[in-house]
């Protein structure tokens, strides 16, 4: 079983590539709706709040999207490939697409409450270092493990 120190180098990793992916989408739409609206000098508040509204709840559902992505295609995320980690099923099997996505679920939606879903995200990632298979409370929720693959 993968521990505590090598999961959370995946994650960090994780969050590093999420976050530019993020920042990308964002000025994607940002520079589209500029390109749309040739005069407009100044966003007006609404344009402003509805940002920043999708940026404190849609990272939620972004690392839903890029956790369940990549877990359900290959078992790993880029964090675990560099890692050296995969996620399979607690009975050894390769992960097929309903606990991966219940795992991504319950990892990545939290993200969309601030404060409180990282803070739980963090409590549910204490899981890891106390418990005996070294699952986080996601694990648990969808009968995975993350397992050493090199």
């Amino acid at each position: 079983m993968a521990g505590f120190g090598r999961r959370l180098g995946a994650r960090i990793i994780d969050y590093l590539l999420l976050s530019v992916l993020v920042w990308l989408l964002t000025f994607g739409i940002v520079l589209l709706v500029f390109m749309a609206y040739p005069n407009l000098e100044e966003p007006s508040s609404t344009f402003d709040q509805t940002f920043g509204l999708l940026f404190a709840f849609g990272w939620g559902v972004a690392a839903f999207l890029y956790d369940w992505f990549f877990v359900a295609a290959s078992g790993r995320t880029p964090g675990k490939m560099m890692t050296g980690l995969r996620v399979i099923n607690a009975n050894g099997a390769p992960l097929s697409q309903g606990p991966s996505v219940l795992r991504s679920a319950a990892f990545g939606l939290p993200h969309s409450l601030p404060c409180l879903g990282h803070t739980f995200v963090f409590v549910s990632s204490l899981f890891i270092a106390g418990d005996d298979n070294a699952q986080a409370l996601w694990d648990k929720m969808a009968q995975t493990v993350v397992v050493v693959s090199r």
